[in-house]
């Protein structure tokens, strides 16, 4: 299978593959893939500066963490949520087969490469 047949889109240097490769499916919403070197990538719920709830891209530590808790690196750019940026390590938990993990704490990087 040529799986960039299967690309859907790329953000940056994440890419989005259809189901037929990495994609595992919750309810119909995708909350977690395997990226092309194998990191497992979840969605995680952060607070929002207008009170409401950003859902995020991370990547879970291969030791640290698994889809429901544990420790990874922010991959999106946050759009309403100041507390966090890009390459922040956090912390998550609350995760279970219905609900996506939330973040508990960030870990600022002073170098954020």
């Amino acid at each position: 299978m040529n799986t960039n047949e299967n690309l859907i889109h790329e953000e940056g240097n994440m890419r989005f593959w259809t189901a037929e490769t990495e994609f595992v499916r919750a309810n119909n919403k995708n909350y977690m893939f395997h990226d092309e070197d194998d990191n497992l990538m979840i969605k995680v719920i952060f607070p929002s500066d207008s009170g409401a709830k950003e859902l995020m891209w991370v990547m879970v530590h291969p030791v640290a963490g698994n889809v429901n808790e544990g420790i990874g690196r922010l991959c999106n750019d946050p759009t309403n949520c100041s507390q966090v940026e890009f390459g922040n390590i956090i912390y998550f938990e609350g995760g279970d087969d219905s609900t996506v993990p939330h973040c508990v704490g960030v870990l600022k990087r002073e170098d954020n490469e």
